[in-house]
């Protein structure tokens, strides 16, 4: 058994969305510790978060984190990132708590951005 493959090892989900068209099932990843730290960096700011930050903390955590099931492909491409803002909160919060459970941030770190 190799230890650096297991320490370093992606740990998954697959979330399950239901939608106006049926359900939608996609793979959540947890994302690098670079990824991580860009989206901790966001969510512990000292002054208050605006609403830029928030959608940039998802678009980040979401971009790098979610897969479609099927073909493993990245579910957000960058030329998506002008869409991103126009997704619905029902759509993108299960998918961004699943990826930050994942990827281990915090219990208090969420409790700090907790409504926005």
């Amino acid at each position: 058994m190799d230890i650096f493959e297991i320490g370093t090892a992606a740990r998954t989900a697959e979330v399950t969305i239901p939608t106006p068209g049926g359900d939608a099932t996609f793979l959540c990843k947890s994302v690098s510790i670079g990824v991580k730290s860009k989206i901790e960096s966001i969510i512990s700011k000292p002054e208050v978060k605006s609403s830029k930050d928030c959608t940039e903390m998802r678009w980040i955590a979401l971009s790098n984190g979610v897969f479609i099931l099927e073909t493993g492909e990245p579910a957000f491409t960058r030329n998506q990132r002008s869409e991103f803002n126009k997704l619905e909160s029902w759509f993108v919060e299960p998918l961004f708590e699943k990826i930050l459970e994942l990827s281990g941030v915090t219990g208090k770190d969420r409790e700090d951005f907790e409504g926005n």
